[in-house]
């Protein structure tokens, strides 16, 4: 049986895991897309 502890750490680690990595995708999309604009508009 895992402490009640145990089961909220690894609840908010794999929350905060899974928050961050939406970020970053998010980030990384947005920026992509900005990146392919600027290429298409300069060509």
């Amino acid at each position: 049986m895992i402490s009640i502890l145990t089961q909220e750490r690894l609840l908010g680690a794999s929350l905060g895991v899974i928050l961050t990595s939406v970020v970053v995708f998010e980030q990384r999309r947005y920026i992509f897309a900005s990146i392919s604009d600027s290429q298409s508009h300069s060509q």
